[in-house]
């Protein structure tokens, strides 16, 4: 009993079981329809079933295997870097985010595989301070003790998407790129990489479990990282179809 009252007493739980107080208060119907709409909604995207099929049905699951890699040759690992943490004076001011570290990670796990260049994509952001791939070099040099000459940077995208400039494929003398980033996010950013003619593998990381049995009750109790889940399949779906719209207006 105690988990499913903590479930109800912490958000969005709470504000499930509010929400359906509320709903018996209210008195015209118009307005209790559309609170229940939206209360719905609220419950679902919280449940750890929708929220785990909503980022399944987004994700790249199959892990990279070593007779791929050496099938396809890569010649660089990248890593476009996303977002970043702005205050963090115990790292002296900025570092990378959840996700970029999270990335950097795998890209280092990848090299001490591979041998590989890391290859880091992302650019400035808006007069945040450093780029976010100089933010990424330090964490790859200092903390996973890749060495300097690893590590390579591109500057030209501010938006955390996989895209590279030519000057800097040919220093690195890359066609072929093995492309380390999120489930959920590889599929739009394959899809970029390969629009320039660029070959890839991809090497996702961060791959959700999936449900083994939507039928345990447990699965349907609002959860706060399942609706963490559901925005963030839906951020991603928002982004694709951005750019999309934004591909289709030239």
């Amino acid at each position: 009993m105690k988990p499913i009252i903590e479930a109800f007493l912490l958000p969005p739980g709470l504000f499930v079981l509010i929400g359906v107080i509320s709903l018996a208060l209210c008195s015209r119907w118009t307005g209790r329809l559309l609170f229940l709409l939206n209360l719905s909604a609220l419950y679902l995207l919280s449940t750890p079933v929708v929220g785990t099929y909503l980022m399944s049905t987004l994700e790249r699951s199959k892990v990279v295997s070593e007779a791929e890699i050496q099938a396809f040759q890569p010649q660089v690992i990248l890593v476009p870097l996303s977002n970043r943490n702005t205050h963090a004076p115990e790292y002296g001011g900025q570092t990378v985010g959840p996700d970029s570290l999270q990335r950097l990670r795998y890209a280092a796990y990848l090299h001490r595989r591979t041998g590989l260049p890391v290859l880091l994509s992302g650019g400035q952001t808006a007069d945040l301070g450093p780029p976010s791939t100089e933010l990424g070099r330090r964490v790859l040099e200092q903390e996973f003790q890749l060495s300097a000459a690893t590590v390579e940077t591109e500057n030209s995208s501010g938006d955390g998407n996989a895209r590279l400039n030519n000057p800097l494929l040919a220093r690195i003398g890359g066609r072929r790129v093995l492309l380390a980033t999120h489930a959920w996010h590889i599929k739009r950013a394959s899809e970029r990489l390969r629009a320039q003619g660029l070959a890839v593998l991809e090497a996702p990381t961060v791959i959700t479990l999936p449900i083994s049995d939507a039928r345990d009750p447990k699965l349907w109790i609002p959860r706060l990282w399942a609706l963490a889940l559901s925005k963030r399949s839906m951020q991603e779906r928002m982004g694709e179809a951005w750019h999309r719209l934004t591909s289709l207006l030239g």
